[in-house]
């Protein structure tokens, strides 16, 4: 509707240069003529004189038809400057896309090297986990094993000196046993003989 209305002003505009046109070489042709009686020495003057008549001729059409061309400049700048709008949220939305574009590309990108390089870390912190496990794993059981040993020994030697302890006590046991026997026996003679 814009570019109609445009299009209307500018065949306006046009109409009433061409008007002028037609005028300004209806005048051109009549000041042609009187040029050429006057000669060349009256050319300057007469160009100078038909000039202002052709300012004073646009001036006045232009004035005569005043809302005509308001209107036309009014809605040819409208025109423009919509164009201008749609030119540049094109050329916004063409770096917008091409920004997101760009973005999702090197995010894209960096996920990749970072999954990489992740799954090189998982694998390294696996393996050392591993080896240090395994090595923990040897060094309790080696542990373990002279744990065992020295248990082992020191089983041994308990009983060894709790079987000396216990053959000692029972002969002690015995000797007691024995030795009571004895002096109760003494003592008993003792008072029955010399009491």
């Amino acid at each position: 509707m814009a570019i109609a209305i445009a299009i209307g002003v500018v065949a306006t505009a046009i109409g009433v240069i061409s008007t002028a046109m037609t005028i300004w070489s209806t005048v051109s042709a009549v000041l042609t003529a009187i040029q050429t009686v006057l000669n060349i020495a009256l050319a300057p003057l007469i160009g100078i004189i038909a000039g202002i008549i052709a300012v004073i001729t646009v001036v006045v059409l232009a004035i005569m038809n005043w809302n005509t061309v308001i209107k036309a400049l009014a809605d040819t700048w409208e025109w423009i400057k919509q164009k201008a709008i749609e030119i540049w949220n094109a050329v916004a939305d063409f770096f917008k896309n091409l920004w997101q574009g760009i973005c999702e590309v090197v995010t894209s990108i960096w996920n990749g090297i970072k999954d990489f390089f992740s799954s090189i870390w998982n694998a390294i912190v696996e393996t050392v986990t591993t080896i240090v496990t395994n090595w923990i794993n040897v060094q309790i059981a080696k542990f373990e094993f002279i744990k065992n040993i020295v248990v082992t020994i020191f089983t041994a030697i308990k009983d060894f000196f709790v079987n000396i302890w216990n053959r000692n006590n029972n002969n002690s046991n015995k000797c007691y046993k024995w030795n009571k026997k004895y002096y109760i026996k003494c003592i008993k003679y003792y008072f029955n003989y010399m009491v």
